[in-house]
Order: structure tokens, then sequence, then C-alpha cells
């Protein structure tokens, strides 16, 4: 995994190990952990607020997103693989 760290922008080198401290991506995986995410992101960036309402937009839709999510990552795993010779 550090094999490929020189290709990642400044800003993220400097924010990765935040993110692999406060195990970040693992929170994802539960709407709470979004949800503090997204209140995070608006909170140090431009972005307006809108964590209720991408919340909101999360639960209607869930059962579409999540079909396409695990129709999506399964290629993204293999384009990583494939283009990066990063073993996950």
């Amino acid at each position: 995994m550090v094999r490929k760290y020189y290709l990642l922008p400044d800003r993220v080198k400097k924010f990765l190990p935040f993110m692999i401290q406060s195990n970040r991506l693992y929170s994802y995986k539960t709407k709470e952990g979004l949800n503090r995410a997204l209140e995070i992101m608006s909170s140090v960036t431009s972005l307006p607020d809108k964590s209720a309402y991408a919340i909101e937009t999360l639960n209607a839709n869930y059962e579409l997103i999540s079909s396409n999510f695990n129709n999506l990552f399964p290629e993204m795993i293999a384009f990583v693989k494939d283009e990066y010779d990063i073993a996950l």
C-alpha cells in the first residue's frame, strides 16, 4: 500500500495519516459515519452543509444506491489492481 504513496496529491498525503488514525473509511459503512463525514467536509470546505438532505436521500433510495455500489465496487477493485498494480 505504501508503494504508491508518491502518486497521491500533496494535500491528500497530509490528510492521509488522520484518515488512517481516525479509521475514517471504516466509519463510512454506517449512515451515522457518513453523516459525520459530510458534516466535517462542510465545515472545512466551501461545500454547503446539506448533510441532513444527503442522509434523507440515502434513506429514500438505499436499495438502488446499494445495488449500484455492489455492482460498481468489484469493477473499481479490478481497475486498481490492473492499472496501479495494487493488491487489495
